[in-house]
């Protein structure tokens, strides 16, 4: 019994060090702020890596199904504070350029993108360009 009770313990005491891990390398390096509006019209903010590539600014999703990529699915027209400063957007979706941002993510963000990348696959991330509104 006190083997399974330090097996249950060492497991999930791995699993708290994962999410902390992750946690630390998500708000890792330069962490920008966009404001969506949910279905409901309430404002949400959620914190997200930025890259920069040919005079625009690139944001990235690992998760599809997340509750933030959803708000920008059905509300594409952002604000996003970066650096103090906030603006508008527009969030486009570009599926050929996520190998690209992936590598720009990565060189960026270094061992954070790789943290980040054990829970979120870069396979389906979703690359957004913001266009000034």
């Amino acid at each position: 019994m006190k083997l399974v009770l330090r097996i249950v313990g060492a497991l999930l005491a791995l699993v708290v060090v994962v999410f902390v891990a992750q946690y630390v390398a998500s708000e890792s390096g330069e962490v920008v702020t966009v404001h969506s509006v949910d279905a409901d019209g309430a404002a949400r903010e959620t914190r997200v890596w930025v890259v920069d590539d040919a005079g625009s600014q690139w944001l990235r999703t690992g998760n599809t199904k997340s509750k933030w990529m959803a708000r920008v699915n059905v509300h594409p027209e952002i604000e996003m504070t970066r650096k103090g400063e906030t603006r508008s957007y527009l969030a486009v979706p570009v599926p050929e350029a996520r190998a690209r941002v992936n590598q720009l993510m990565a060189e960026k963000y270094g061992w954070a993108d790789q943290v980040v990348a054990l829970l979120a696959s870069r396979e389906k991330a979703r690359a957004l360009r913001l266009d000034p509104r």
